[in-house]
């Protein structure tokens, strides 16, 4: 599914293409248009290279989280596996903010009011390279 933008963009940048096409055509000269020809392709090209590269990350972080007990919930929600007497912590984006939350596992509707993350946890996680960091990457790239 693309978005409107890339769409949009892509349907402009076929357009040109058979622009050129056809001024090559009229003119019989096969290098009209070759070096926007090629940036147009250039750009395409690194644009499907971030795109595979965003999503091999992403493919690690979630290897990586399932590794540590954290699952991500369809809502964007991260979810860590309670142990022992330890709650259930949730963290979540919202509106470029950090929000966490805690659960107590036996009470299934006990959990707190969604609070900021502290900045100094903030970096400690980054600083650490926490899976939850990389999940926190990840999501600011959505």
């Amino acid at each position: 599914m693309l978005s409107d933008r890339l769409k949009t963009r892509l349907e402009h940048r076929e357009a040109l293409l058979r622009l050129i096409d056809r001024r090559r055509t009229d003119t019989s000269n096969s290098n009209l248009g070759r070096g926007v020809e090629k940036a147009i392709l250039d750009l395409e090209m690194a644009d499907l290279e971030m795109a595979a590269a965003i999503q091999e990350s992403k493919q690690h972080t979630r290897d990586r989280l399932a590794r540590y007990g954290l699952t991500e919930q369809e809502d964007g929600t991260l979810v860590t596996t309670p142990t022992n007497r330890s709650p259930r912590i949730e963290i979540r984006i919202e509106a470029g903010q950090v929000l966490m939350r805690l659960y107590r596992t036996r009470y299934p509707d006990s959990g707190s009011n969604w609070r900021p993350v502290d900045r100094c946890i903030l970096l400690w996680w980054f600083r650490r390279d926490s899976p939850i960091a990389a999940w926190l990457r990840t999501r600011a790239y959505k």
